[in-house]
């Protein structure tokens, strides 16, 4: 009976650490757009209105992770050491190289990305491009808030790789509007945030940094902003020095300091009130069972779930 009563509570504080981190992306995925549309409906339709809005949402974020208690935001926020400053640097400079190829492959493989893409987001004027760039810092703060900590919390109960996974898919499909078609652009849309979620959760797990992973999401964004605007006017040669100077540089860079060999990994983590780290099965298909779980069948069944809703 003992150890019956043992083995309950162990895999309640396995489960414990997952559960935190489906509750918060539940929250977030449904929750920030239903705040979009009441802001839409209630705010004045006024230049400005989407920068007061994200920076809302960054507080509503911040709160939320407070109140939940599902991560540690002062070790995730903390200064970086010596070393950190020495493997962090390289391996953001890293993550920007493998980003800007990401970026330079799309923008070959189908030229018309871009201009979709402005047209979509309604970026084909001067003023709303502006009101982007400034809304970009909240944004990205606060989609970084909440993936990084899901992928630490994730951390105590799978593999690395299995976190990093599960927070990639996510992420992708987070991107995705509900009820929009599944063409071409949909798609390649999936695969390039899926593979942005990739190199960015790959960089958290060698850096355990969030302000680092928040620096090189926004410079990220506001290059590939720059190098869409280049495309979409034809300034091809403007376009081409862009992607020289951001692969050139940072591959230069990550290459001379050597951040692959030099990377601070996050520490081994453990769920509340344990001493050490929780496996979730002994069984190898359970942690990719569950992060699939977590990045796909959930994401898939919140989309169901707001289309029903109507947002």
């Amino acid at each position: 009976m003992e150890e019956r009563r043992e083995e309950d509570k162990r895999l309640l504080r396995i489960l414990i650490p997952y559960l935190e981190a489906l509750l918060l992306f539940s929250i977030y995925a449904v929750g920030y757009p239903w705040f979009a549309l009441l802001c839409n409906l209630r705010l004045p339709q006024v230049r400005g209105r989407w920068v007061v809005e994200e920076a809302a949402s960054l507080l509503l974020v911040t709160i939320l992770i407070v109140l939940l208690n599902c991560g540690n935001l002062r070790a995730m926020l903390r200064p970086w050491s010596r070393a950190g400053w020495g493997a962090g640097i390289p391996s953001a400079f890293q993550a920007l190289f493998l980003l800007g190829l990401l970026a330079l492959v799309f923008r070959l493989f189908d030229p018309a990305f871009d201009e979709r893409e402005f047209t979509q987001r309604g970026m084909t004027s001067p003023g709303a491009l502006a009101e982007l760039l400034a809304m970009l810092p909240f944004g990205v703060t606060a989609e970084e808030l909440v993936f990084r900590t899901c992928q630490t919390r994730l951390r105590c109960v799978l593999h690395p790789a299995a976190a990093i996974l599960a927070v990639s898919l996510a992420f992708a499909l987070y991107h995705r509007v509900p009820g929009t078609p599944l063409d071409r652009h949909a798609i390649e849309m999936l695969i390039a945030t899926c593979a942005g979620g990739l190199v960015l959760s790959i960089a958290y797990e060698r850096t355990a940094s969030l302000p680092l992973l928040i620096v090189v999401h926004l410079s990220y964004d506001y290059l590939a902003v720059a190098q869409g605007w280049l495309n979409v006017q034809h300034l091809r040669l403007a376009e081409v020095c862009l992607f020289l100077l951001w692969i050139g540089s940072t591959g230069l860079i990550a290459w001379r300091r050597r951040a692959i060999n030099h990377g601070i990994e996050l520490p081994a983590v453990s769920a509340k009130g344990t001493g050490g780290s929780l496996e979730l099965s002994t069984n190898w298909v359970m942690p990719w069972f569950a992060a699939l779980i977590f990045g796909a069948a959930c994401p898939l069944l919140l989309a169901w779930m707001r289309m029903r809703l109507g947002f």
